[in-house]
């Protein structure tokens, strides 16, 4: 979850005398800003942070909000692959049509053997790439829509216990920060910019 807030890129847990650092692992490569910033007390910082921010802002009506978002975004990547599928359709149907025509244009003489193998073979080269993007594209659809029955199967016991977890404010583990937190982020000054799963009011 954590990322250089100038470069953008992921910041690397490195060992110093036996303790772990964060630092920007691009900062000798385009002289971004090593940071040096003791993992563990940071990782409390943190830790305190969300705390504080899911005793002021944690209600349930909130967290319901947040976990429907982030089921309508699944179900939104389901109708995305699915429209894919869909446009590839059209696309083979259409190149069957062309090929269809320009045999016709080969039998009534308007086209010669040689223009029609050339054409042809372009279009029959085009239907077996997306041919080919159709089936992953498939295996991906049947692989999220049983990710999806699962989910719809489980979803108001799981968003009750999500939610019980994070209202009770039990000690906050690692598993609970990943569910939390979208990204970290740190400057070269070592200010701390935290981008959250759940809208704060």
């Amino acid at each position: 979850m954590l990322y250089c807030h100038h470069c953008k890129r992921k910041l690397q847990i490195v060992l110093k005398n036996n303790l772990p650092y964060i630092t920007c692992s691009n900062y000798k490569k385009t002289g971004c800003y090593p940071l040096n910033i003791n993992y563990k007390k940071f990782e409390n910082y943190i830790i305190e942070i969300v705390r504080q921010v899911c005793k002021k802002y944690a209600n349930r009506t909130m967290l319901e909000e947040t976990y429907k978002k982030v089921k309508d975004k699944s179900i939104d990547l389901l109708s995305s692959v699915k429209k894919q599928i869909e446009t590839i359709d059209i696309k083979i149907n259409d190149i069957n049509k062309n090929l269809d025509s320009l045999y016709n244009d080969k039998l009534n003489g308007i086209l010669t053997d040689i223009d029609f193998t050339r054409i042809s073979t372009r279009f029959v080269n085009e239907r077996n790439k997306l041919t080919n993007e159709k089936s992953e594209l498939m295996d991906r659809f049947k692989t999220l829509q049983c990710q999806q029955n699962i989910k719809n199967k489980n979803d108001e016991e799981q968003m009750n216990k999500v939610i019980n977890e994070f209202l009770e404010m039990k000690e906050i583990d690692k598993s609970c920060l990943f569910r939390l937190i979208d990204k970290i982020e740190i400057d070269k000054n070592k200010n701390v910019f935290i981008s959250f799963n759940f809208v704060i009011k």
